[in-house]
């Protein structure tokens, strides 16, 4: 007894080394959002960099970092009630989640738009507008809002409590005169929904979820009801809602555990018309790192209205695609690395009826840089 701290000391020294030699235990990486050192490379020039380094590699292959990541986290996060990476993520009331960074900035009025930016969507929409318009397309401007602006009341204090005028509504007031039904703005609809009890964002993902696609996309159908009035233009009916548990989301890689899972919903369509079909090819952007993601289209038959849609995207379409290829003859969806361009090549090619732009509001800037 007299020596037993002292060999389950060393033990625990020694146990790392054992493991790493005998494998007895193995444990699989977890994500955290940033590129390992996995390999220590000796430059006899440029020896006083090598503790660094040497420090560095031990700290991203220690035999058992993964589990004691994993734990410390879990403690930060269920005892605490604190986020491990408070730079990433805030935790919220009720399990939720919200991501800080760029988003919170925007939130609390730090990256408001400038006169000068304002003039540069107006002229950049301008561009679009005339090209458009030659060539008889109807064009749409669908600006996705982060969660906080739905479930601000889920949020901490100190995140609640910075809350600025909306950047938005400044870009929506300058353009109403000269665009005056360009930007499709979902808040209204969503806030109303999650009224009505329906969860429309992810509480461990910084996307809405498929009955928020559900919510926007009936939004914009009624909207191409009235401008298409001679075309039949349906929303699907026939599906019904089949729970299910979502695993992960962003954040679990931001906070580092692996076990965050939520109730879900997935919309289940009893006859499927809009079906997947062979892609034109257009080029990929080279920079883009979902080159499968690229290009999808899909060909509904059984669509009187026979309109040609194009869909300018990013991932927060994912969840308006079920029901929005439904509800015409041909939908392509085009995920331009986050650029939202006007792709006149495709346009040419393609030749719509109609163009949608849909885009998260943190990126928008793109469309000017």
């Amino acid at each position: 007894m007299k020596y037993l701290f002292s060999v389950l000391f060393i033990c625990v020294l020694f146990l790392p080394m054992f493991n790493s030699v005998t494998k007895i235990f193995e444990f699989e990486r977890a994500k955290e959002n940033r590129t390992f050192c996995d390999s220590l490379i000796i430059n006899i020039g440029k020896l006083d960099k090598l503790p660094k380094e040497c420090e560095n590699y031990l700290n991203d292959n220690f035999e058992f970092r993964t589990p004691l990541i994993s734990t410390f986290h879990q403690i930060k996060l269920d005892v605490l009630y604190v986020s491990p990476h408070p730079e990433n993520v805030a935790i919220g009331y009720n399990g939720w989640h919200f991501i800080t960074q760029k988003e919170q900035e925007i939130y609390a009025g730090q990256l408001n738009f400038t006169k000068e930016e304002l003039s540069k969507y107006e002229k950049e929409w301008q561009r679009r507008k005339e090209y458009l318009e030659k060539k008889g397309i109807a064009y749409y401007w669908v600006i996705c809002p982060f969660a906080q602006y739905v479930y601000d009341y889920q949020m901490p204090f100190n995140m609640r409590a910075t809350r600025a005028p909306r950047r938005i509504d400044a870009l929506k007031q300058r353009m109403s005169a000269r665009f005056p039904n360009l930007i499709i703005d979902p808040i209204p609809e969503l806030i109303k929904a999650r009224k009505n009890g329906r969860k429309v964002y992810y509480k461990n993902d910084n996307h809405w979820n498929l009955r928020a696609g559900e919510v926007v996309a009936k939004q914009i159908i009624k909207i191409l009801k009235a401008r298409f009035p001679s075309k039949d233009v349906p929303f699907p009916d026939d599906y019904y809602w089949k729970k299910s548990i979502k695993k992960g989301g962003i954040y679990q890689e931001f906070i580092g555990l692996n076990e965050l899972t939520e109730k879900d919903e997935n919309p289940i369509f009893r006859n499927e018309q809009a079906l997947k079909a062979l892609s034109y090819g257009f080029p990929v952007m080279p920079e883009f790192p979902y080159p499968d993601q690229y290009e999808m289209r899909f060909v509904n038959t059984a669509a009187k209205n026979k309109l040609k849609v194009l869909i300018i995207r990013d991932s927060f379409s994912d969840q308006l695609l079920p029901f929005l290829k439904e509800s015409f003859g041909e939908t392509v969806f085009i995920f331009d690395s986050w650029k939202y361009n006007l792709n006149e090549e495709i346009i040419e090619q393609y030749e719509p009826d109609l163009v949608l732009f849909i885009g998260l509001e943190t990126h928008i800037k793109n469309f000017i840089e």
